[in-house]
């Protein structure tokens, strides 16, 4: 993979977020703090994927596989998964989970943008010192 060119990817959390009512809703049940860290989480495992979280087959269900890969307790995982459902945060299939808003709030640019915009950020900052 040398000839690829690296991409970075970041999620735009809205400044909203915790106020939001179903995410006051989750912090208020048991291991609320826990399972708002999981969604977030969630959303980051699909930054690259459009807002997918595969099943895999290395375990047997989706939600094991999930804990793992989040290094979390299964069932914590389990009843955050069921919350987001009922919350309407989470849209299931046999193979899958689609986390809709996740993909909303990601951004990229590959590693030749970053090191352009460095260069500008830094041409801009030596014109500042000349005056």
């Amino acid at each position: 993979m040398a000839g690829q060119p690296k991409r970075y990817f970041w999620y735009k959390l809205k400044n909203d977020f915790f106020s939001q009512i179903t995410i006051k809703k989750m912090r208020r049940s048991k291991n609320g703090d826990t399972k708002v860290i999981i969604y977030l989480k969630m959303i980051l495992i699909t930054i690259d994927k459009d807002g997918y979280i595969e099943f895999q087959g290395v375990e047997d269900n989706i939600c094991d596989e999930i804990a793992i890969a989040l290094d979390e307790d299964p069932d914590i995982v389990k009843e955050t998964v069921e919350q987001l459902k009922d919350m309407r945060l989470i849209e299931m299939s046999e193979e899958d989970y689609f986390l809709p808003e996740a993909k909303g709030g990601v951004g990229s640019e590959c590693d030749s943008a970053e090191r352009v915009r460095k260069c500008r950020a830094n041409k801009k900052m030596l014109q500042g010192n000349n005056k």
